[in-house]
């Protein structure tokens, strides 16, 4: 999928969205794919506690230096693939939700810290604002 005249992708030119509050933060990563993640990295300051990964959680030849540099507690993928297959292809031991195996993933952000949570089995877990 890509410009028919010949331009970027038009997964390059997905928003990415860094929502900040009471010193935690969720990156938003739409459906970029290496050239936009490159330039993402070019501009730093991507830390965040929750990463929604690009690209449906797919793997491009950037996303460990990606993931890396955004150091999330928590991975989410909105994907048909599994937790346990997205897992295996980050760089680093790092808790994973996907929509493939949790059905909807929800993220709440307020003043206690973040929660995030799961339509199947009520899968979830919270980084409290609280140090807990």
């Amino acid at each position: 999928t890509g410009d028919p005249r010949g331009g970027v992708s038009s997964n390059e030119s997905s928003l990415v969205l860094r929502l900040t509050y009471e010193g935690r933060s969720v990156l938003l990563s739409g459906d970029i794919e290496e050239e936009a993640m490159e330039g993402l990295l070019e501009i730093g300051g991507l830390g965040a506690d929750v990463l929604v990964l690009p690209h449906h959680g797919g793997w491009e030849a950037n996303s460990e230096a990606f993931v890396e540099a955004v150091d999330p507690s928590v991975c989410v993928a909105s994907t048909h693939r599994t937790s346990m297959e997205i897992a295996a292809k980050l760089p680093s031991t790092r808790r994973v939700i996907s929509s493939g195996d949790n059905g909807a993933v929800t993220i709440e952000v307020d003043s206690e810290g973040i929660r995030v949570g799961t339509f199947v089995g009520g899968f979830g877990f919270q980084l409290s604002n609280n140090g807990s």
